[in-house]
């Protein structure tokens, strides 16, 4: 046989079987998980998911109910004005992950004016904890800028806990 007939069939024959224990350690890590027991399957399975959910919070939580009202401080009566202390941003987030439980959530306000000229923006931290398949009133004191008729507020980040 030539020389190189014969290197390409050890080359051939060496690929080959170095395919079959790569092929062969992959069964055995697809039996080690076969071989879990019921429980430990199901610790597993809850673990992963777990891990997905906390990769993307975004996809599992959102906001809804956005309303924005002026923060009385003082009802007017015979002698005073209505005193007022900024804005109150209110509403409600929900939580639809099913292990995974997240905190911080950061709201992203944007203000606009008569024209729907965008005038301002401004991020308000709510400092609580979010459960899995729950809601969450939240408040939050803010001081738009002046001029402002409109807002849009969505959910921009949040921590996994």
């Amino acid at each position: 046989m030539p020389p190189i007939k014969h290197i390409l069939l050890c080359a051939l024959i060496t690929s080959t079987y170095a395919c079959n224990l790569d092929s062969n350690s992959n069964l055995q890590s697809n039996n080690s998980y076969a071989q879990l027991n019921p429980q430990q399957k199901a610790a597993q399975l809850k673990l992963e998911l777990k891990q997905q959910e906390q990769a993307s919070p975004l996809n599992y939580l959102k906001i809804s109910n956005i309303k924005m009202r002026e923060n009385i401080i003082q009802k007017p009566d015979l002698f005073h004005h209505t005193k007022t202390d900024g804005w109150l941003l209110e509403g409600t987030l929900y939580c639809n992950s099913t292990i995974a439980k997240f905190k911080d959530a950061v709201i992203l306000v944007k203000f606009y004016s008569e024209t729907q000229t965008e005038i301002g923006s401004s991020e308000y931290p709510i400092y609580k904890f979010f459960n899995p398949n729950s809601q969450t009133a939240f408040e939050c004191k803010i001081y738009p800028p002046e001029g402002f008729k409109e807002f849009n507020a969505v959910l921009k980040t949040a921590k996994a806990d």
